[in-house]
């Protein structure tokens, strides 16, 4: 298990410069790492500005440090540049989505959205999640990703934590590739399974929303708890639909179209909707009472932070 049996890490971390002496500063006194991270440091070469601090990975549960990768800034700017919502949103993707975690390659909100499933378990670790897994024989979760969340490969041996992916042409409960495939609309899983439900930046490109959330709520156990993450525009007073699924399966745009980055499609997966600062109103209307898990970026820029939701399962 990744972080155990090494030394509390204590940090004293000062921002590198650029230029020759750059990486010797970063290395110098500033942290104390093992000898292993400080050789990878060393690799790193024109790479060391990049690093932005150290600290736990939330998501791998090992010392690590992180990096803002300018390459991926560049790509989420390219990305969004046409996009029609407010510059304070892209500016919050392109912080939300870096801070790499240099050992799993996390970004920071997948460590905040692993962190808050730890804290609201009120474990410390993912070694922790483990053992509850081992110590709770009816305890499960469902993410609904590959894996994406905890890093650990003991994951991947847990048969109480449940994973999967959308895959366009497969059939709920199908497998491609090894990988289960299911669609949020209509869940293959019988009523009460699970504690705990993970979508990581799902909802906005789902169709319907509310037969989502009515799904979430059948599969998890009476006072299970769905946590998320969704780009919220903090500028947007009220959530707006952006496009619509018709009866006879053909969707129409209402706003000008806006694709997001996806693994599994060469094009990418179109956004449903924009959510705003109405949030809490929108799920209220969806049948849910919805709560902000607002965590600092720790390992990145600290005047941004990482927002996480949950709604509970009540009866």
């Amino acid at each position: 298990m990744g972080g155990i049996g090494t030394p509390r890490l204590e940090v004293k971390y000062q921002r590198p410069t650029r230029g020759a002496c750059a990486q010797s500063e970063f290395l110098s006194g500033t942290v104390e790492v093992d000898k292993q991270m400080i050789s990878f440091l060393k690799r790193c070469g024109r790479f060391v500005s990049e690093f932005k601090g150290f600290g736990i990975c939330h998501s791998c549960g090992r010392r690590s440090c992180f990096r803002f990768r300018k390459n991926m800034e560049k790509w989420l700017t390219d990305l969004s540049f046409l996009w029609d919502c407010s510059e304070r949103l892209k500016n919050d993707l392109r912080l939300r989505e870096n801070y790499f975690c240099v050992r799993c390659n996390s970004s920071v909100r997948v460590r905040m959205h692993a962190k808050a499933v730890l804290d609201y378990l009120h474990l410390a670790s993912d070694h922790e999640l483990l053992a509850k897994f081992k110590n709770e024989a009816n305890f499960k979760i469902y993410e609904a990703a590959k894996h994406q969340l905890f890093k650990s490969p003991t994951f991947k041996h847990i048969s109480s934590y449940v994973t999967s992916e959308y895959y366009d042409q497969a059939s709920p409960g199908d497998y491609v590739d090894g990988v289960r495939h299911e669609d949020l609309e209509r869940l293959t899983f019988p009523n009460d399974s699970f504690d705990v439900v993970i979508t990581s930046d799902v909802l906005e490109h789902v169709a319907d929303l509310k037969k989502v959330v009515a799904e979430t709520l059948r599969v998890l156990k009476p006072s299970g708890v769905h946590i998320f993450t969704i780009p919220v525009d903090k500028d947007l007073p009220h959530s707006r639909e952006r496009a619509i699924r018709l009866e006879n399966g053909e969707i129409q745009n209402l706003r000008e179209e806006i694709i997001h980055g996806d693994p599994n499609r060469s094009r990418g997966a179109l956004a449903f909707r924009d959510f705003g600062m109405d949030v809490a109103e929108y799920f209220q209307k969806l049948g849910v009472h919805l709560k902000t898990i607002s965590l600092p970026n720790i390992h990145g820029d600290s005047h941004s932070n990482v927002d996480v939701y949950l709604y509970q399962k009540t009866c």
